[in-house]
């Protein structure tokens, strides 16, 4: 076993194939495991910590710190500051500690346990690039079971983590968002990317951020206050109960506000708005001058005079 301990300034330690101590120490070190079952330390600093293959120890320290475990069985510590720790292949624990740090997962990574640990923590999940991914957030008890139902089976134990961040990178991508009431989440973003995207957040209590991209998404919010946004594409969007902000962008869009005071923005192309039983603010503003020829044909139902709105936010209107 090898052990190279640096010194005050900005250090690099490489190991070799065998099981190696890197201690960094204080100073922004970089240090790498190359091969074997390695224990990388990076002290006080904004250090980076590579794990490579074997199965490794990555404790990030003092400082906001980079951590990659690499191929094998990894446990990333960030320690304390705001770290970014990113598990690699292998069912790896993942273990954020203080501040407010980021636990990410990429396609072809194994089936992780992450911890946020204290502070305002996140989980970034990024999916198949194009192939069209199925997830789910389900609650597991007190924690939170993340899984992908198609293409490589993986799921996600998480803890004391306040928000995922879901991307679709391409394809037809699916995410299903259930009741996370008594865990530690507070806000749910899924980015369809390009694709005929679908997020299903009618079982959710907590708000949803959804942003379907290219494609023809369809996008329903739950109970929490909601924004979704279509993006290009011919898109259908429904906000449920609470105070939703819904934008189609480009394209022939569908907007249900649902219960809640609501916001619609129906954008380019010819929407349909629908008012639920709140009140509605049907927006047009486009950035533009409003006229015959950006209008489009636009629809809106269930107005409720003296309740709901109009709002026309531009300076010239022509097409009135």
């Amino acid at each position: 076993m090898n052990t190279l301990i640096g010194g005050p300034g900005n250090d690099t330690l490489v190991g070799d194939n065998c099981d190696d101590n890197l201690i960094g120490g204080a100073g922004n070190d970089l240090l790498l495991g190359v091969g074997g079952n390695d224990l990388l330390d990076g002290g006080a600093g904004n250090d980076t910590l590579a794990g490579a293959a074997g199965e490794d120890l990555l404790d990030g320290k003092d400082g906001n710190d980079l951590l990659s475990g690499g191929d094998g069985i990894d446990v990333l510590d960030g320690g304390k500051g705001n770290d970014t720790l990113i598990g690699d292949r292998g069912d790896d624990n993942i273990n954020g500690a203080d501040g407010d740090d980021r636990l990410i997962w990429n396609n072809g990574d194994g089936s992780d346990i992450m911890e946020g640990g204290a502070g305002f923590d996140v989980v970034e999940v990024n999916g198949a690039n194009g192939a069209g991914d199925n997830f789910a957030l389900n609650p597991f008890g007190p924690r939170v079971r993340f899984e992908r139902l198609n293409l490589g089976l993986f799921n996600l134990n998480v803890n004391d983590v306040e928000q995922f961040e879901i991307n679709g990178l391409g394809g037809d991508d699916t995410l299903t968002v259930n009741d996370l009431s008594g865990t530690d989440v507070q806000l749910v973003v899924f980015n369809g990317g390009d694709g005929n995207d679908f997020l299903d957040g009618s079982h959710a209590v907590l708000p949803l951020v959804g942003i379907g991209g290219n494609g023809n998404d369809t996008l329903i919010g739950g109970a929490g206050d909601d924004n979704l946004r279509g993006d290009a594409g011919n898109d259908s969007l429904v906000g449920g109960a609470g105070d939703d902000n819904l934008i189609g962008d480009a394209g022939n869009d569908t907007l249900i506000g649902g219960d809640g005071d609501d916001n619609l923005v129906g954008g380019d192309g010819d929407d349909v708005l629908i008012s639920g039983n709140g009140i509605t603010t049907f927006s047009f503003d486009s950035g533009a001058a409003f006229n015959s020829s950006n209008l489009g044909l636009d629809s809106i139902l269930n107005f409720i005079g003296g309740q709901d709105r109009i709002s026309l936010e531009q300076d010239t209107f022509t097409a009135l």
